[in-house]
């Protein structure tokens, strides 16, 4: 049994009787699937005990129908259920509903879902809940000296190997993309996105999880971030306490990005920085992946751009000019982490004088906080 799939099969409602205290209840509906016509799926439905939320009712199911691709929780009116073994967990708590599944549906593929949703037992508004990301846990430096110590080193060699195994079609994550992360008895479990590559080669997926002592892992943790992991003991945190202590603690988390990239196609170089939003000033540093010397950068930035200079012993040796564009240009990065709307990063390097221009690419993009000022 994976890591991440243990907190769904061990989550124990600590709130049983509040479901029951609330005028909203989740009823379990027993549907079998049409393909074969012999397993069961238990899907959630909600319903109103006081006749006061109809609306609210409502949209909640009807979300629910819309999610498991049916136009009615009676068997007799269905044409069509692909989904197999569906099993759920919900809990109400604090005006909000939360629902957990777990199942197999059967597309092109036979695809296994796991699932969280919340919802506002007030409005009927399905709330989009966003986990603490990995990489806001860290200071700016400690993410990158965490990276180079514990993570890259073994993680791109098996990578490529499944880059290599998958052929001609390309995954859709980077080896950046820890997603997971746990704390168990004194250790610091995290592993790579298990949704990597098309599911025509997910034999070629690696499954990659590395672990260390906590007591190693709290020189790169930010003061949030040891507050998150350490003192409020996140990782244990669960269904609507979990969604309250991410919208507690989203306003906490500094603007910092990493990029990861190539100077004039050749150059492999990494990139942190903290846009202060605050104001419109910008610190960091960058270093070639092959010297991993930092060289300090300052700069600004706009909903447009980001200017940094670079600097050597408090003497300008170079300068980045980033652009932030709604529409895409030719070799731009694809920011998807805007809520708002897709971004594309562009940009080139250029000598004190301005007189050599070399253009960067960025390969991967990691964003820890908000990006309200980097909205053109």
């Amino acid at each position: 049994m994976s890591m991440r799939n243990l907190l769904f099969l061990t989550f124990i409602l600590a709130t049983i009787g509040t479901q029951a205290q609330h005028a909203i209840v989740v009823d379990t509906v027993t549907l079998t699937e049409t393909i074969d016509n012999s397993v069961v799926s238990r899907l959630p439905r909600v319903r109103d005990t006081s006749g006061r939320y109809t609306k609210v009712v409502a949209k909640i199911d009807s979300f629910l129908l819309d999610r498991f691709m049916i136009n009615s929780f009676d068997q007799k009116e269905l044409t069509e259920f692909r989904w197999y073994d569906v099993s759920f967990r919900s809990e109400v708590k604090d005006d909000l509903l939360f629902i957990a599944f777990a199942g197999e549906y059967y597309g092109a593929y036979p695809t296994n879902v796991e699932e969280e949703m919340f919802f506002d037992l007030r409005t009927g508004d399905y709330i989009q809940n966003e986990d603490i990301p990995f990489e806001a846990l860290f200071t700016l430096k400690g993410y990158t000296d965490f990276l180079n110590r514990y993570w890259l080193t073994s993680v791109k060699g098996a990578f490529q190997k499944a880059v290599d195994c998958a052929g001609d079609m390309d995954p859709y994550c980077s080896y950046y993309d820890i997603d997971w992360y746990q704390i168990k008895n004194g250790w610091f479990y995290f592993s790579l996105t298990n949704d990597c590559f098309p599911h025509a080669v997910r034999a070629c997926a690696p499954d990659i999880m590395r672990s260390m002592p906590v007591d190693s892992l709290r020189q790169h943790l930010s003061p949030m971030g040891q507050k998150v992991l350490l003192d409020d003991a996140y990782t244990t945190r669960y269904g609507v306490d979990k969604c309250l202590y991410n919208q507690k603690m989203k306003g906490q988390i500094p603007t910092n990005l990493y990029l990861f990239g190539k100077i004039d196609a050749r150059q492999a170089f990494t990139m942190a920085i903290n846009l202060d939003t605050r104001s419109d000033k910008v610190t960091g540093y960058y270093y070639y992946d092959d010297k991993l010397q930092p060289l300090i950068l300052t700069g600004k930035h706009t909903p447009q751009t980001i200017t940094l200079i670079e600097t050597v012993n408090k003497r300008p040796t170079g300068k980045f000019n980033i652009k932030i564009d709604r529409e895409y240009k030719e070799g731009a990065y694809n920011l998807h982490h805007n809520p708002s709307g897709i971004l594309y990063l562009s940009g080139h390097w250029s000598d004190p004088a301005g007189k050599a221009s070399l253009p960067i690419t960025i390969d991967e993009c990691k964003v820890a906080g908000p990006l309200k000022r980097m909205v053109p």
